[in-house]
């Protein structure tokens, strides 16, 4: 594990709902490296079911209740 991580609840989200697929929900906590690229992996994800379900996949990371970041991913 890196020195300094920090663990936020996370989301995806299609149509404002956590996005459920083959019986996985796309919900639980992650464990992410401060920097500029610390939701990097988040908006991958995201990005990656957006085309793969053709639909907007919107992320959300969240730290003590509060949401610190979130953004929604286009199909290509």
């Amino acid at each position: 594990m890196l020195p300094t991580t920090y663990e936020y609840d996370t989301e995806l989200l299609r149509d404002g709902a956590v996005l459920e697929l083959d019986g996985v929900l796309y919900q639980g906590r992650t464990v992410l490296a401060p920097g500029a690229d610390t939701f990097a992996p988040l908006r991958g994800w995201a990005r990656h079911l957006a085309r793969y379900l053709n639909a907007p996949v919107t992320w959300r990371a969240a730290y003590d209740g509060t949401t610190v970041q979130e953004g929604t991913e286009h199909p290509a």
